[in-house]
């Protein structure tokens, strides 16, 4: 770029929109009970919650591939509960149980078999 009290000009094209967000993986916000999809893989995606009201987020077998990943977020004061379709596996820190997530949390959520799925983040119990 140059010395650092040289003004520049940075252009900015294709590929972001007016919000500074991927045009071609925005957030899901999701304020209400939701059902993960194929879709909430995608590179740069983040499921979204915004809501004041508690929800859950469910995963269900044979919509992943094995290795999958999904990021999600809770900005919402709202606690968001990740919930184990039938023959669903979640484990948070080795225990198989339907985590909460809190206000201003963060997850990865990464398909390690066919029926489990680890979750690491911040702000889950």
């Amino acid at each position: 770029f140059g010395p650092i009290n040289t003004p520049h000009t940075i252009k900015i094209s294709a590929g972001v929109n007016t919000t500074n967000v991927y045009a071609d993986a925005p957030n899901n916000v999701q304020d209400a009970a939701y059902a993960f999809v194929a879709q909430d893989m995608a590179p740069g995606r983040t499921v979204t919650h915004t809501s004041g009201s508690a929800h859950a987020w469910t995963l269900n077998q044979n919509v992943f591939p094995v290795g999958a990943r999904i990021f999600g977020s809770n900005s919402g004061s709202g606690v968001v509960t990740l919930t184990r379709g039938a023959g669903i596996a979640i484990r948070l820190a080795g225990v198989d149980k339907n985590p909460a997530l809190a206000q201003w949390g963060s997850f990865i959520l990464t398909q390690v078999a066919t029926d489990i799925w680890i979750v690491d983040g911040v702000g889950l119990s």
